[in-house]
């Protein structure tokens, strides 16, 4: 069996760590090491997993990969995409995508014109929760949807996820982008309206907004709205949640990703404690990329994709700056309207 030949450019996001424990344990991948600049990170690494660690990215870059997950700080994505298209290596893109308009197109004409292919690292996607959502909606189960509540709120993350020279921005840079990727899949479409309320509340030592609620509509009349704060305290069971709400004309469904855990209460640390025991999106999410290589098949969640959820977090940013709704089409420039609308 040829092996599919990966490593990692960046390794500051939160989700760099298990995707490493996933690719060593597969035995359809070579697995050839990581890149970072900050060299504490690569050393506890290269201790913990006795992997390869590279300083200078080109070294790795030069192992005859075939894809990279990229797993930087999110304004670094681009620069680890450009690298990665001069090698013509294949790239895999922690979530936001980019963190600015020009980022993105940057990256759609870096694909264009190398001819590698960006996928973007989307794992809700192969919630079980939300394909039988998904296969409801194309079932017209629904009638007519009236309204989508969702919620994907966390703990603050800390570290860099509160620079916002690193991460161009805060909570609704880092969570608007799931909700939004799963709606846009759902209905095929990209909301043409975003309004947004964003703030600073409850760390006010922060220089990024801590609290977020976002309401965009699609052309077909549907409207969500995302509670994507930082307002998950350390004494939650749990740093996070998935939920959205479905409201239709003759029927509704509740997701609950977290749904499938169980709680400890624990006296120890004086605090009740959340396990999750159900499917590893993650691991599935990889298996997917692996597949695809093996069949020749395209990537399933593409740069397109990424994009389009991007802009809805990009368009809630603007929407809290001018202090009104924006319509998708002020943010585009004419290369990206058509590429993405």
């Amino acid at each position: 069996m040829v092996k599919i030949r990966i490593g990692m450019l960046g390794v500051a996001h939160v989700h760099a760590e298990t995707y490493i424990k996933s690719l060593r344990s597969n035995e359809k991948v070579e697995f050839l090491g990581v890149f970072d600049r900050n060299l504490e990170r690569l050393h506890e690494l290269q201790e913990k997993y006795a992997i390869p660690t590279f300083s200078n990215p080109e070294l790795l870059l030069q192992k005859n990969l075939q894809v990279v997950l990229v797993c930087s700080e999110n304004v670094n994505h681009v620069q680890m995409i450009r690298l990665a298209a001069r090698h013509g290596v294949d790239v895999l893109c922690e979530k936001p995508l980019a963190a600015s308009i020009a980022d993105l197109q940057e990256i759609l004409l870096l694909e264009k014109q190398s001819g590698i292919r960006v996928m973007t690292a989307f794992p809700n996607r192969y919630i079980h929760a939300y394909k039988k959502l998904k296969h409801a909606y194309d079932a017209d189960a629904f009638g007519t949807i009236l309204g989508i509540k969702a919620t994907n709120k966390g703990e603050m993350p800390g570290s860099w996820f509160i620079d916002k020279n690193l991460s161009g921005g805060g909570c609704l840079i880092d969570h608007t982008v799931h909700v939004a990727d799963l709606l846009n899949n759902l209905f095929d479409s990209v909301p043409c309206t975003v309004n947004a309320y964003a703030a600073n509340r409850l760390y006010p030592e922060l220089e990024v907004e801590d609290v977020a609620l976002v309401n965009w509509v699609y052309p077909n009349g549907i409207s969500v709205t995302l509670d994507s704060s930082w307002s998950r305290m350390s004494s939650y069971p749990y740093a996070r949640d998935l939920t959205m709400h479905v409201i239709g004309s003759k029927d509704s469904c509740r997701i609950d990703y977290f749904a499938e855990s169980y709680t400890i209460f624990s006296s120890d640390n004086n605090k009740a404690i959340l396990y999750y025991y159900g499917e590893d999106k993650d691991q599935k999410m990889l298996e997917d990329l692996i597949l695809c290589y093996q069949k020749g098949w395209t990537f399933p969640i593409s740069s397109i994709c990424g994009c389009r959820s991007a802009l809805v977090a990009l368009a809630a940013q603007y929407s809290v700056k001018v202090g009104r709704p924006v319509e998708m089409q002020e943010l585009l420039t004419d290369f990206l309207k058509e590429a993405l609308l």
